[in-house]
């Protein structure tokens, strides 16, 4: 198979490339050097002479006799992906990896390469690189079978995330052990919970720094939501969110196709967690040891969230609590009870959410009584 690294100048492909060619054991291939090679002239000296356009049909040429290569890595130039028929020739036999930088890190890498004539010849250097990065971002990810971050971070580590995906280590030589078949929204699960967690920030916490505005159950529409995790994050698709949404295994968010929205944890102010429910007859609330005289004078009261949460089970609270607490203890809420006496409850993902809970429906004991509390 073919591994293909695509993405604008300055991503760092050539040096991947040859990092995972050695760990391959196989060649790399540049598509520029090639087109300079079968054109016996710079590329500076192939635009002057024939333009643009002549380039681009040397860079088709030299791709279409790339397809029946086998157990190589190609380096595509930056503007591979502006023909439909390229993409075509780079997926025979071929995955295709999207490497991907900041305007400002693509800046600093190239702005003193001279090797390669302006495309636009308009505006300043970051302009130019943000307008034609802006205008080729669909298609490169449309092009692509994985996207992979670069900014911050090694040639061993960005060529490592490819090889694992590859089902190769980073120290392993030969082929692939597992070839990978069919497109993947994610480069790896790493790259799937960082997503995760920028949207809990964006939909809990600052959603007007993102430029989102959000109805009084927390909601805010899909495309509006992409688009600002689009500034940040330049290859997520609505595909790479809603898969966030529907696999995350706490039920962290909701949609309904046409909006978004986290199930819990707000701290920005919204009105409502969501339609009134009725609770289980018993749910749980881990809390420290510092936490209980105050529990046991008002109750529970938000803390640094717009709703108390409720765990539906004993282990869920406690892992909960665990994160905060070096010994973490949980008390039972008799929620049944509570909401008889008009109380309202929401559920938000796998949790209810709840404006306070008084402390005559926490169960009592000797003192304040917690599960698994040791007692004389």
């Amino acid at each position: 198979m073919k591994v293909v690294l695509i993405g604008y100048r300055g991503t760092g492909k050539t040096a991947v490339g040859e990092f995972i060619g050695k760990a391959l054991g196989c060649k790399t291939i540049s598509t520029d050097s090639e087109i300079v090679r079968r054109a016996g002239a710079s590329i500076p000296e192939i635009v002057e002479g024939g333009g643009w356009d002549h380039f681009r049909d040397l860079e088709s040429e030299a791709l279409r006799g790339l397809e029946q290569e086998d157990r190589v890595v190609v380096d595509c130039g930056g503007g591979v992906i502006l023909r439909p028929e390229n993409v075509k020739s780079l997926k025979v036999n071929g995955t295709v990896f999207w490497l991907i930088a900041s305007v400002e890190s693509i800046c600093e890498r190239i702005q003193g390469d001279n090797q390669r004539p302006s495309l636009t010849d308009t505006g300043s250097f970051l302009e130019e690189v943000g307008g034609v990065l802006r205008e080729r971002e669909p298609k490169y990810r449309e092009a692509a079978d994985h996207a992979v971050e670069t900014d911050g971070r090694t040639v061993e580590e960005v060529a490592g995330e490819i090889l694992r995906i590859l089902g190769v280590g980073a120290g392993e030589q030969g082929g692939p052990r597992t070839p990978v078949e069919g497109k993947q929204l994610f480069a790896s699960e790493d790259q799937k919970t960082s997503l995760s967690r920028l949207m809990c920030f964006m939909l809990r916490h600052q959603p007007g720094e993102f430029g989102l505005t959000l109805d009084g159950q927390g909601y805010a529409g899909l495309e509006r939501i992409v688009q600002a995790i689009q500034t940040v994050r330049r290859w997520v698709t609505r595909e790479h969110v809603l898969e966030v949404a529907r696999s995350c295994p706490r039920g962290r968010f909701e949609t309904d196709g046409s909006r978004l929205r986290a199930s819990y944890g707000h701290s920005v102010a919204i009105s409502s967690p969501g339609p009134q429910c009725e609770p289980p007859e018993l749910l749980y609330h881990g809390a420290g040891p510092s936490e209980l005289d105050e529990i046991a004078d008002k109750g529970l009261k938000p803390r640094g969230r717009r709703f108390v949460h409720l765990s539906v089970t004993e282990e869920e609270a406690h892992s909960v609590v665990s994160r905060r607490s070096a010994e973490p203890m949980v008390l039972r809420i008799r929620a049944g009870e509570a909401h008889r006496d008009g109380i309202r409850f929401a559920r938000g993902g796998k949790l209810f959410l709840v404006d306070s809970v008084p402390p005559s429906y926490i169960d009592r004991g000797p003192g304040i009584p917690v599960i698994g509390e040791k007692t004389s």
